[in-house]
C-alpha cells in the first residue's frame, strides 16, 4: 500500500529543476547519487527553516515544508487540497496514464474522495486483511524456499518485491497465472508518479496503463458475472448511500491498489531488512523479544519512511511559523524530514526498535490518511519474520545497495545479501 504520493503536477514542474539551492550554503539535487544514497543531511538543513525556498533557474521557487509540527498540521488542514493549480492538457502519448490518475482518492478532493474512499472502504477492511495473515506468512516461505541461498542474492528482486505484489494480485482475485503482468505495471507506475527530469517513465506508466485497462476490463466483467471473496468483487458490488463506482473508477481503484499496495511494502521490507543488518544490536534485540516485532515496524516506517514526500496545493493564505503560504501555492510536504525532527524524536537518526510513542507521518493523515496502512504494516511483520526466521545467519555483502526513485519514494532496488 501507499498512499501518499506527489501530485502529477509536480513531476511535471520539476523536471527542470535538476540543480537546486537549500540554502546559501548547501546545494540540493534530488537526482544526484548522494541524496539517493542518503537524503537526511539535506532534511537537516531543511528542518531550520519553517518553509525553505527553492529557486529554479526557470523563475519557479519550489516551497518545502519540513518540520514534524508543521507537515503534521498541513496533511490534516482541509485549506490544503489535491486539486490541480494549472490547467494542463497531457499529450496523446500521456493522456492515459493521467485520466486513470485523475480518478484515483489519491488525487481527488471531497466529495469526490469522500465518496470514493467510502465504497473502497467497505471493500478494504480490516477483517479481509486478517484474513489475509496466514495466506502471506506461506506465500513469504514459499518465496524463500525458492531462493538459492547458496550464492549471493538480491533481496528485492527475490523476495521483497515478489510478496507485495502476489498479495495484493490475490486480494483482487487475479488468477496465479497472471500476476507475472502485475510487476511491471506496478515499476512504470511508481516510477512516474515520483520526481522526474525525463518523459519516459511518463510514457512507459501510459503503455502500462492501456495494458492495464483491457486487463481489467475483462476481469471486471468476469467478476460481475460471478463474484468471489475478494476485492475487486467487493468494490464491483459495493454501494455507498445508492451509489456505486463507476466502470472508469473501479479500473483506476485497481490501479492505485495495485501501485500504492506494492510500492510502500517493497520498500519497508527492504530498508527494513537494510537497517537492521546494519544494526546488528537490534535485529539481536528482535530475535530475543520477538514481541517488539509491531513496533520495530513503526521504527522503520520512521527512521527510513518508504514514502518520503507528498504535495498540496493551498486553497487560501495559510501562516506557517513566520511564514505565508499564498493561495494556489504548491507545497511539498517532506514526510522523511518530519520522521527525523529532533523536536519530536529524541536522537532521530538512530534506529531503535524500542523507541516509545513513534508519532511517524508516514502513512499521512487527515482524509488521505492511508486506506492500506493496516495491509502494509501486516505485510512487513510477516515478511519480516519469515525472512530472519528462516535466515538467521543473513548478512549484507560488500556490495553497496543500489537506490531506486527520487525523492517521493525511497526503496532499494538491489540488495545482495547472503544466508
Amino acid at each position: 500500500c501507499v498512499c501518499v504520493a506527489a501530485s502529477r503536477s509536480t513531476s511535471s514542474m520539476l523536471s527542470a529543476l535538476v540543480r537546486r539551492t537549500v540554502s546559501a550554503i548547501e546545494t540540493f539535487d534530488p537526482y544526484s547519487p548522494e541524496f539517493r544514497a542518503d537524503p537526511y543531511p539535506f532534511y537537516r538543513a531543511m528542518l531550520e527553516s519553517d518553509v525553505v525556498n527553492v529557486p529554479s533557474g526557470s523563475g519557479y521557487v519550489a516551497r518545502y515544508v519540513a518540520r514534524h509540527e508543521h507537515v503534521g498540521a498541513l496533511l490534516r488542514d482541509p485549506r490544503m487540497i489535491r486539486g490541480n493549480s494549472n490547467a494542463w492538457t497531457p499529450p496523446p502519448a500521456m493522456a492515459d496514464y493521467f485520466v486513470m490518475t485523475s480518478r484515483w482518492m489519491l488525487f481527488r478532493d471531497p466529495p469526490n474522495h469522500t465518496r470514493l474512499r467510502g465504497l473502497v472502504n467497505r471493500a478494504f477492511t480490516p477483517q479481509a486483511v486478517a484474513r489475509l495473515r496466514e495466506r502471506t506468512r506461506a506465500l513469504a516461505h514459499r518465496l524463500i524456499d525458492a531462493i538459492d541461498a547458496r550464492s549471493d542474492f538480491d533481496l528485492i528482486a527475490s523476495y521483497a518485491f515478489e510478496l507485495p505484489v502476489q498479495v495484493i494480485a490475490e486480494m483482487l482475485g487475479v488468477p496465479n497465472k497472471d500476476r507475472a503482468l502485475f510487476r511491471d505495471w506496478s515499476q512504470a507506475l511508481a516510477a512516474a508518479i515520483d520526481f522526474t527530469n525525463s518523459d519516459e517513465p511518463v510514457l512507459r506508466a501510459n503503455r502500462a496503463t492501456v495494458a492495464l485497462r483491457a486487463y481489467f476490463e475483462r476481469l471486471i466483467a468476469q467478476k460481475t458475472a460471478a463474484p468471489d471473496d475478494d476485492i475487486l468483487s467487493a468494490m464491483v458490488q459495493a454501494e455507498l448511500d445508492g451509489g456505486r463506482l463507476t466502470l472508469d473508477e473501479v479500473i483506476a481503484t485497481c490501479g492505485l491498489l495495485l501501485f500504492a499496495g506494492h510500492e510502500t511494502t517493497v520498500n519497508l521490507i527492504g530498508n527494513g531488512t537494510l537497517a537492521l543488518l546494519r544494526n546488528p544490536e537490534q535485529l539481536q534485540r528482535l530475535r530475543a523479544q520477538p514481541e517488539l516485532l509491531p513496533n520495530a515496524v513503526e521504527e522503520i516506517l520512521r527512521y527510513d519512511s518508504p514514502v518520503q514526500a507528498t504535495t498540496r496545493i493551498t486553497s487560501e493564505v495559510i501562516k506557517l511559523g513566520g511564514e505565508l503560504l499564498s493561495a494556489g501555492q504548491e507545497v511539498t510536504l517532506v514526510i522523511g524530514a518530519a520522521n527525523r525532527d529532533p523536536r519530536v524524536f529524541e536522537q532521530p537518526d538512530a534506529f531503535d526498535v524500542t523507541r516509545q510513542n513513534i508519532r511517524h507521518l508516514s502513512f499521512g493523515g487527515g482524509i488521505h490518511y492511508c486506506v492500506g496502512a493496516p495491509l502494509a504494516r501486516m505485510e512487513g511483520e510477516v515478511g519480516l519474520a519469515a525472512l530472519f526466521e528462516r535466515m538467521p545467519a543473513l548478512r549484507l555483502t560488500e556490495t553497496a545497495p543500489a537506490w531506486h526513485g527520487v525523492m517521493v519514494f525511497r526503496g532499494l532496488r538491489q540488495l545482495l545479501v547472503r544466508a
